[in-house]
């Protein structure tokens, strides 16, 4: 099952109790890199590895 981190809050929670591990890409620590190379932001990534920590979900970070 693949999903964007950005989901994570609305993947209901049937889904995610079926979910065993995540990797999940965490390309930098600065918020402006994920703005001007991924327009994005880093706090929804940081607040994705969070989520899933606190389900108890497996997580791999792979580094960019």
């Amino acid at each position: 099952m693949f999903f964007n981190g950005y989901e994570m809050e609305e993947v209901p929670d049937i889904v995610l109790a079926y979910l065993d591990a995540m990797n999940i890409d965490l390309k930098s620590f600065s918020d402006e890199f994920y703005k001007n190379i991924c327009g994005a932001g880093l706090k929804p990534v940081l607040k994705t590895i969070e989520q899933a920590f606190k389900r108890g979900i497996w997580i791999e970070i792979q580094p960019f």
